[in-house]
């Protein structure tokens, strides 16, 4: 399936749940929008979607995720674009609070780095995640 999905995805308002591994391996992807339905995104739905640099989530509520939803991605690029009244929600949700994120409501752009004091290094599937702190 994934041959054929190649630059920005759009998943139907509709839609509730991405299944485990859905898009597993979709290397042509670079963006995805899920509605505001979503409220669960499945162990691996994303893993090793390599192109993947923004996620666009239009839900006030943080989606449940798990520890292998974004594992093997080039997590130095990957932002997250959230509702701008919904940022700190999302900045303290397991599995999401480790990434950038970024509202286009914002005249900056990216409200807040998780990288400040910590830097991902490896996501360990069986470990969580191995971090480094305090390098600059």
């Amino acid at each position: 399936m994934c041959e054929r999905l190649s630059g920005v995805v759009e998943v139907s308002r509709s839609v509730t749940t991405i299944g485990n591994a859905a898009f597993y391996r979709c290397l042509k992807i670079t963006e995805f929008s899920l509605g505001e339905n979503i409220n669960s995104i499945g162990d691996e739905a994303f893993s090793s979607c390599r192109s993947l640099v923004k996620l666009r989530i239009a839900t006030k509520t943080p989606p449940e995720v798990y520890s292998r939803t974004f594992n093997d991605i080039f997590i130095e690029k990957f932002k997250v674009d959230v509702p701008a009244d919904a940022v700190s929600d999302y900045q303290s949700a397991d599995y999401l609070k480790y990434y950038i994120f970024i509202s286009e409501n914002q005249n900056t752009g990216i409200l807040k780095n998780n990288y400040e004091t910590e830097t991902a290094v490896y996501p360990n599937p069986t470990q969580g995640r191995l971090f480094i702190n305090g390098m600059d």
